[in-house]
């Protein structure tokens, strides 16, 4: 942020503000991280179970396509647990590290 901007044209966080106006910004803006990556990992987790339903459809051979089935849920699985490790270590990285 410049010197000579009043405000941040990103968050809104002003330097000339009343300290409890700039400790209220700052406990926002970490509530809303903190949704952020709890929401990415609830998607993580609806992602891991449509990845496990359709690796067991295409497992247990139903319909047509069994192995598209397959693949495709074995990736989605794949793609779920990295997802979740990334949120949640964002996540306890914020806990741990993060000083604001």
């Amino acid at each position: 942020m410049s010197n000579k901007s009043p405000s941040c044209p990103h968050c809104g966080f002003s330097a000339n503000a009343a300290p409890e106006e700039q400790d209220r910004m700052l406990a926002r803006r970490a509530a809303d991280r903190y949704r952020r990556q709890q929401m990415l990992q609830m998607l993580a987790v609806i992602v891991l179970m449509v990845g496990g339903v359709m690796w067991w459809f295409g497992s247990n051979g139903y319909g047509s396509k069994a192995g598209m089935l397959l693949a495709t849920g074995q990736a989605l699985l794949i793609g779920a647990v990295l997802l979740y490790v990334f949120a949640r270590g964002a996540m306890l990285w914020d806990k741990f590290f993060r000083k604001s």
